[in-house]
């Protein structure tokens, strides 16, 4: 699983790690370059409304 946490106390958890971690901070790098808007959704089932930018930190867990 990773959890996302951002600046203002929401959280985005994934349920599994789809692909590997190099992808995983590829992916957030380009985010961060794009500064473009995630699509999900919080674990409170709100729209995030927030970037990679606004990201505070990220926990990783394994299974």
């Amino acid at each position: 699983m990773i959890r996302f946490h951002f600046n203002d106390g929401k959280i985005y958890e994934t349920p599994e790690v789809n692909g590997t971690y190099d992808e995983l901070f590829a992916l957030l790098n380009k985010g961060r370059q794009l500064n473009a808007p995630f699509e999900e959704l919080d674990i409170e089932g709100q729209k995030l409304d927030k970037t990679v930018n606004d990201i505070e930190k990220v926990e990783i867990t394994l299974a």
